[in-house]
């Protein structure tokens, strides 16, 4: 039996827009197959999470893995 990759990984993300950090330290792994959600209160960083996994910002630290890449 082989174990699936991750679809996406998201490993110790960090974000600074201008002087603010806005993200710091995300971590979680979507695993192949399955369905993630990504919740939280108004200004918890869901909205950054999402740009940042689809490449419209960039990580100031940490990486995001795609497919492995």
């Amino acid at each position: 039996m082989s174990v699936a990759l991750p679809v996406l990984t998201l490993d110790a993300v960090q974000t600074h827009i201008g002087a603010y950090h806005i993200l710091q330290g995300v971590d979680f792994v979507v695993p192949a197959g399955e369905v993630t959600m990504l919740l939280g209160r108004n200004g918890a960083g869901k909205t950054t999470t999402m740009r940042m996994i689809m490449g419209l910002w960039r990580a100031s630290a940490g990486r995001i893995l795609f497919d492995g890449m």
